[in-house]
């Protein structure tokens, strides 16, 4: 008897599990929720990863894989993610809804900082790797690690990124969802 029940809890675990299986993938309880707003975002910081690798393989003739999680460079995976969501927020919950405008907001910062802030750190990183190569050169038997120089965005970079963004987040909520089961 003790045998049987095992079975039957196993039994029970598994249709349950099975159900949870399909009903993930079945995609339709995450849109309209937060669950969106992440994914959209998630999606399009993938998408902009990967035209920011292309666009540099392009650019400079060969494949660097790094480019696929490094800062900086065209389009602005920033941008591109903090848009993506501060619009999915928007479709979700009303781009009249206070949450769309706090989003916006903390959007706008993260831009600025992007091709601001970080710009700026990236021409000085850029000055002190040429003052240590002079001052290695003299002394050959030392060695140094360049800093690194890409850690900003141009303002078009920027601009490209949000436009991505807020593409993604409509492409995945008009266009994706239909067509997904939502």
């Amino acid at each position: 008897m003790l045998f049987l029940r095992k079975d039957f809890l196993f039994r029970n675990s598994y249709c349950t599990f099975v159900i949870e299986i399909k009903q993930i993938m079945n995609f339709t309880h995450i849109f309209n929720t937060g669950y969106e707003v992440m994914l959209a975002a998630l999606i399009s910081n993938i998408t902009a990863q990967i035209a920011k690798t292309i666009v540099n393989a392009i650019r400079k003739g060969a494949f660097e894989s790094h480019m696929l999680y490094s800062t900086g460079g065209m389009p602005s995976s920033h941008s591109s993610t903090v848009t993506a969501a501060a619009t999915a927020i928007g479709i979700v919950s009303g781009f009249d809804s206070s949450i769309f405008a706090l989003s916006v907001i903390f959007s706008l910062i993260t831009m600025y900082d992007a091709q601001g802030v970080r710009m700026a750190a990236g021409h000085q990183a850029a000055i002190l790797n040429q003052m240590l190569r002079e001052l290695f050169s003299q002394h050959p038997t030392l060695k140094f690690k360049n800093l690194k120089e890409l850690l900003g965005h141009t303002p078009m970079q920027v601009l490209v990124g949000a436009m991505l963004g807020i593409g993604v987040a409509f492409a995945w909520h008009f266009v994706l969802q239909p067509n997904i089961g939502g």
